[in-house]
């Protein structure tokens, strides 16, 4: 009786982990490399906004629309939003947290790393994005 108790209470604690960490894993994953073609280049599209509040960037998703992979640094990238709405670009990465609101764009140098990626709401919607990324100023 004892092992089955055991058993089963393995069981659920490890379902309970994957059910935690399934909330947190990207709905897509892109590794970058220099040199990508075409450019600009279409990296993810989807739904924006979501049930979360992210304090300062509008409604986004539990999990990130979209998990990048930078394999070396580069000297400058431009993430940019289409989409209808009101959206918002979030990114978390190694060297912090950048919010593009009234433009949903963020650009910059970036550092190898992985970023995770929102497109966010700022009236709280959801309506259709595609997300783009240009090594061109």
């Amino acid at each position: 009786m004892k092992k089955l108790t055991r058993t089963i209470l393995i069981s659920a604690a490890t379902g309970l982990i994957w059910g935690a960490l399934s909330s947190v894993i990207a709905q897509a994953q892109v590794i970058l490399a220099p040199g990508f073609n075409p450019d600009p280049k279409p990296i993810t599209t989807g739904t924006s906004g979501g049930g979360k509040n992210s304090g300062d960037c509008g409604s986004i998703s539990a999990a990130p629309n979209l998990q990048l992979q930078l394999t070396e640094q580069f000297t400058y990238l431009r993430f940019s939003v289409q989409g209808a709405g009101q959206p918002t670009l979030l990114i978390e990465g190694p060297t912090g947290r950048f919010c593009g609101l009234a433009q949903p764009e963020i650009s910059g140098l970036w550092i190898p790393g992985t970023y995770n990626i929102y497109v966010g709401d700022r009236a709280g919607g959801q309506h259709p994005f595609s997300l783009s990324v240009t090594k061109n100023p």
